[in-house]
């Protein structure tokens, strides 16, 4: 692992990329909002985060990844590409599971009271191209190993990537393939 700051690498790898976001991950991490809102308790009135009886609410991707966040690693692996070792992540101080029980651990931790959290999980619905937009923009994780590879190799990873998800289709021709959120809340105290 390298040591980096972790806020401005997440801000310099999503600088510029805001259509390729919203062409591809834009929708899924959308789909979450409206429960993250009613999490947080979030209406006209409402005190959030102000105060004694605010609410807190987060969403977050779990770990073990539902298959449509699996899929990136699926078509890496058939590519044959080992994920760098070298990738960006929270010190180990600082990091947590990405479970339930881990969200409404770091939420307690943090000094809230009534934690808790809930798996949303939903079938996340997409053109392939748009999907693949992402990474090929160099969004998320996925994208910096992507962006990392040689011409032939990034072929060779959307070769695998069509492959893989072939099966994942609907009639027109549209990805469909699980996923889940986790949604966190809890109150300030």
């Amino acid at each position: 692992m390298i040591e980096v700051d972790f806020d401005a690498h997440e801000r310099s790898r999503w600088a510029g990329r805001a259509q390729a976001y919203r062409r591809s991950f834009g929708r899924l991490c959308a789909y979450p909002a409206e429960a993250l809102l009613d999490a947080a308790a979030v209406r006209a009135g409402r005190r959030v985060l102000d105060g004694p009886g605010g609410r807190v609410a987060v969403t977050l991707w779990p770990s073990p990844h539902p298959p449509l966040q699996r899929l990136w690693g699926e078509a890496l692996d058939a590519a044959g590409v080992a994920p760098p070792t070298d990738l960006p992540r929270l010190a180990p101080g600082r990091d947590f599971p990405r479970t339930g029980p881990g969200v409404t651990g770091l939420l307690s931790t943090a000094g809230l009271v009534d934690a808790g959290c809930a798996t949303l999980s939903w079938t996340h619905r997409a053109d392939p191209d748009d999907w693949w937009a992402g990474p090929a923009a160099g969004i998320s994780a996925i994208g910096l190993v992507v962006q990392r590879q040689e011409p032939a190799v990034r072929a060779r990873i959307r070769r695998e990537y069509d492959r893989l998800t072939a099966g994942c289709r609907d009639a027109d021709g549209m990805l469909a393939l699980p996923t889940a959120a986790l949604l966190g809340s809890a109150t300030v105290e």
